[in-house]
């Protein structure tokens, strides 16, 4: 229900939910108030008046009492009269009093039990006055006297107990009446203000979740999308069906139409954006093979020139060689009589050559032998020195045992000396020796390796002679070769020479078709530009369009 009212009707809720809550606000102060008015009204109905009549009570009975003491004092028996005039006058008070509703009944008792003994106060008094006035007094008058000054005192006790009490009751009620009055108008307050608050915030809420938040919902998503940043995807919570929720499902039917076209727009930038992209990659090999065409069909054009020119050169030079050619058959006849003759010198440095190395094999073999009797002679030179080395260890034992036999044994230590003496030397000769039978082998070895050195480098003259000699006999077959080619040339240049002018006339028209060719891709270069410039400008636009879709949210 709430969800199918409009927006005046809930407004209009509002309002009445306010004014309910004032009039209830107003219903319960003008409940406080009458409750006020009942208490003053009783207030003025019995407590007032009963302190204000027995205040009248006390003073007439005052006013009594004075004017017996009056009438005694100036012996006026009328001032008696006066005095039982006032004693009414308290009579008739004290009976107001105990007539008032709203006094309660204990003081109602009091009152009579005051009212009796002012009753029987006035009779004495009048009676016991009088005769005090007509100086008739005596002793039981005396007493009666005393008496009634102790009932006079009494009743005037009373009576002032009497008002006192009713002012401090009558002030009491008064005091209360302002406590009640001034607690009730605080509550009053209170209860005005929590009501028109809980009015205000109900009205406040109904505004707020019914028209003010909706409201607010479509605003910023129109303010998204107008400032460029929309989420599209978004929409709009439909949850009643007044004018917020029929606006809000209306503009979820917009923001789906904007998607949709949207979406197509985007489809369609992207395309464009393609297809331009294609278009400037197509523009710019179009416009990079328009120049290539242009600069190869300059590059054509000057050779076709420089051909023609060379045709003619050449041309020209074909009749020197036609010259020439004679004079090559010449040479070619004379080259091969030399060749001829390198062949049989080629022949005879061969055999030379293998001579060469057979002697060399054999003397790096005789130097090998050397070498092997070197070693012989070495170790038998070791053996000379293992015998002097004993030797000299038998001399040295001569000698200590010579030693030993003193005088007898001189002349034998004597031989061991000179034995030890000539091993000493054939120990010292060996050692010579071995040194020169080193250096007889480290010769030898030096001469054999020179030797097999030698013996390489004619192997290799050999097979250098045996290359030459095979080239020989191959350029001499050459040689015949060409001499027979030669005269085949001649003719051959001949035929050139004609084939060369024919050719120098195709390279002129060939020029002249060039240069159109380089006329016509100077436009196509042309032509290519603006066409890689629009593709440019429509790539360009196609990336501003997809720029500003693209800050949607579809």
């Amino acid at each position: 229900m709430w969800k199918k009212m409009s927006i005046a009707k809930k407004i209009w809720l509002g309002v009445s939910i306010l004014i309910v809550g004032y009039l209830i606000s107003m219903l319960f102060g003008f409940l406080l108030g009458r409750q006020s008015e009942s208490q003053l009204v009783r207030v003025s109905q019995s407590s007032f008046p009963a302190s204000q009549q027995s205040q009248a009570a006390l003073t007439a009975f005052k006013e009594q009492v004075k004017l017996y003491n009056d009438a005694v004092m100036l012996g006026d028996s009328a001032l008696i009269h006066a005095a039982g005039e006032k004693s009414a006058e308290v009579m008739a008070a004290l009976d107001k009093i105990v007539s008032l509703d709203g006094i309660s009944d204990r003081a109602k008792t009091d009152t009579k039990a005051v009212e009796e003994l002012v009753v029987s106060f006035s009779k004495e008094a009048t009676g016991v006055y009088t005769a005090m006035v007509a100086d008739t007094m005596s002793e039981s008058l005396g007493k009666k006297a005393a008496a009634l000054s102790q009932t006079t005192e009494q009743i005037r006790s009373e009576l002032s107990v009497h008002t006192q009490t009713f002012a401090d009751s009558l002030k009491s009620e008064l005091a209360r009446i302002g406590n009640t009055t001034r607690l009730q108008r605080y509550l009053s307050l209170i209860i005005f203000v929590c009501v028109v608050s809980t009015a205000l915030i109900c009205v406040s809420l109904i505004i707020i979740f019914s028209v003010n938040r909706p409201l607010k919902s479509t605003v910023a998503m129109l303010k998204d999308i107008a400032e460029g940043e929309g989420d599209l995807t978004r929409r709009l919570s439909v949850k009643s069906n007044d004018e917020v929720g029929e606006l809000s499902h209306w503009f979820n039917v917009f923001m789906e139409k904007m998607q949709g076209m949207l979406k197509s727009i985007a489809n369609d930038a992207r395309t464009l954006k393609q297809s331009s992209e294609q278009l400037f990659e197509l523009s710019g090999q179009l416009s990079n093979g328009a120049d290539n065409v242009s600069v190869k069909s300059e590059a054509v054009a000057a050779a076709s020139d420089q051909m023609s020119s060379n045709m003619n050169s050449v041309a020209v030079a074909m009749e020197d060689a036609s010259a020439n050619v004679n004079m090559v058959a010449t040479a070619t006849e004379e080259m091969t009589s030399t060749v001829n003759e390198i062949a049989h010198n080629s022949e005879k440095a061969k055999l030379v050559t293998e001579n060469a190395v057979n002697q060399a094999d054999r003397a790096s073999k005789r130097v090998c032998e050397l070498g092997n009797a070197a070693q012989d002679i070495g170790r038998v030179a070791e053996t000379i020195t293992e015998i002097s080395e004993q030797t000299n260890l038998l001399a040295l034992n001569a000698t200590i045992e010579a030693a030993r036999a003193g005088e007898s044994g001189k002349g034998f230590a004597v031989v061991a000396n000179e034995i030890k003496d000539l091993a000493r030397q054939t120990a010292a000769a060996t050692l010579e020796i071995k040194e020169q039978i080193a250096g007889i082998q480290g010769s030898t070895e030096g001469t054999v390796s020179e030797i097999k050195h030698i013996t390489k480098v004619i192997n290799g003259v050999n097979e250098i002679v045996s290359s030459i000699a095979t080239a020989v006999e191959e350029q001499s077959a050459a040689t015949r070769e060409i001499s027979g080619n030669v005269s085949h040339t001649a003719q051959g240049l001949e035929e050139i020479n004609g084939n060369v002018s024919q050719s120098s006339t195709v390279a002129l028209e060939i020029a002249k078709d060039i240069a159109t060719v380089n006329t016509a891709a100077n436009d196509m270069t042309e032509n290519s530009s603006q066409v890689n410039s629009k593709a440019e400008a429509l790539r360009t636009l196609a990336e501003q369009l997809t720029n500003m879709v693209g800050r949607f949210k579809l």
